[in-house]
């Protein structure tokens, strides 16, 4: 197998070649798809600290792996001057946009692990690095088996700073279906508390498109400084997705609920062929103290996927609520992610040692503490119960 490694330039004319890779691998059609990670490095990369490195490996003439990744040359705690090499579409510090997940390199299925570690070695051997960070790395892909292998043959340090679980709904059948299937209370939160809405007002549901999405997105931002009590600003997240749109690499999709006039709550999601993606929802507390309203919102979402014949599955991706993990129970798991990183600079190896170790250290004794209070109370509450129970016997 022969490795090429393409220049900015290089990767404009790659368009093709990457389409049909990526029909033949078992890689993300959106995430992974050429136009996503080409319109993020422009978008988002690409700068004076940023350096390609998008290999590409070629059994014959035939380009079977392509390995997406940048340099991105930053400062460690404001002093360590580090390379850390990560992928395309994801950034440790600074802008990121919409959160890259389901990563992996992109394989044809007959040529993956051969393809993986020629692309892997060409890093270790001609690339000066200090770090290797792999975000949201797909588990059961096999560029996470073989970056474990090689980061152990060689003896490199290596973290597993973020354990992340996708979920999804499968909407290739009814709603009703779907709605059979949940929990009581899912169901209730989900759909039933729509007649009680109904009772506080006039409630339109309007679809969100690529007339309306920049509005929806600053809409986005209100509901997230009122929730989380911080700000997003949506410009580069406007203008990365009206890329999307004039490559015809993805629809815009979802819904805003209102309550008479007032926006009570919305998503946001993008179409690649048969999947539906979400990427962000935003609602307003309070409406009503027996009306959840995200959950609600939510329900119109899902609903508005099983109407669209085009669609077999609702992929909710990675993160959870602030209050309790509100996508494992209404959907079914999906893929995991860790993220890895490869330390290969010899200073950042003791320092991240040191500092795992220290947190190890620390993560026992607040353990034995919590193990101790729990003992405590357990006691504490055996011996009231005994008490409580002898009086009665009395």
């Amino acid at each position: 197998m022969k490795i090429k490694r393409f220049t900015p330039d290089e990767f404009f004319t790659l368009k093709e070649d990457w389409a049909s890779l990526l029909q033949r691998s078992d890689a993300d059609p959106l995430f992974l798809s050429w136009e996503w990670m080409y319109n993020w490095w422009h978008v988002y990369g690409g700068g004076a600290r940023d350096e390609l490195l998008l290999l590409g490996v070629y059994d014959d003439a035939q380009l079977v792996c392509l390995a997406p990744m940048y340099i991105n040359t930053t400062k460690i705690k404001h002093c360590i001057t580090t390379r850390l090499v990560e992928f395309l579409g994801t950034r440790s510090s600074g802008a990121s946009g919409f959160r890259t997940e389901y990563l992996q390199f992109i394989c044809d299925k007959d040529a993956t692990e051969q393809a993986i570690q020629t692309a892997l070695s060409y890093v270790e051997d001609e690339v000066p690095f200090d770090v290797i960070r792999f975000a949201d790395l797909v588990t059961s892909s096999p560029t996470f088996t073989v970056v474990q292998r090689l980061a152990n043959e060689a003896g490199y340090y290596t973290r597993d700073p973020d354990v992340n679980q996708t979920y999804g709904i499968p909407c290739g059948g009814r709603f009703a279906e779907y709605l059979d299937n949940l929990g009581k209370n899912s169901r209730l939160q989900l759909y039933n508390r729509r007649k009680l809405l109904a009772k506080l007002g006039k409630v339109t549901c309007t679809r969100v498109d690529h007339t309306n999405f920049g509005q929806t997105l600053d809409e986005l931002s209100d509901f997230h400084q009122d929730r989380w009590q911080a700000h997003i600003s949506y410009a580069s997240h406007k203008l990365f997705v009206k890329r999307l749109i004039d490559s015809n690499a993805v629809e815009v999709s979802g819904v805003k609920v209102f309550l008479d006039t007032t926006l009570i709550g919305c998503t946001f999601d993008l179409l690649c062929g048969d999947r539906c993606y979400n990427f962000q929802s935003g609602f307003l507390d309070n409406v009503d103290k027996k009306i959840s309203t995200g959950t609600l919102v939510f329900g119109y979402g899902i609903e508005s996927c099983f109407s669209d014949p085009r669609l077999k599955y609702y992929d909710l991706m990675a993160g959870e609520g602030k209050n309790s993990d509100y996508k494992a129970r209404l959907a079914s798991p999906g893929s995991r992610f860790e993220s890895i990183e490869v330390i290969g600079s010899p200073v950042l190896r003791y320092v991240y040692s040191l500092k795992d170790r220290v947190t190890h250290v620390l993560s026992r004794r607040t353990s034995r503490v919590t193990r101790r209070e729990t003992k405590r109370i357990t006691r504490r509450d055996s011996a009231a119960s005994v008490g409580i129970g002898s009086s009665q016997r009395k």
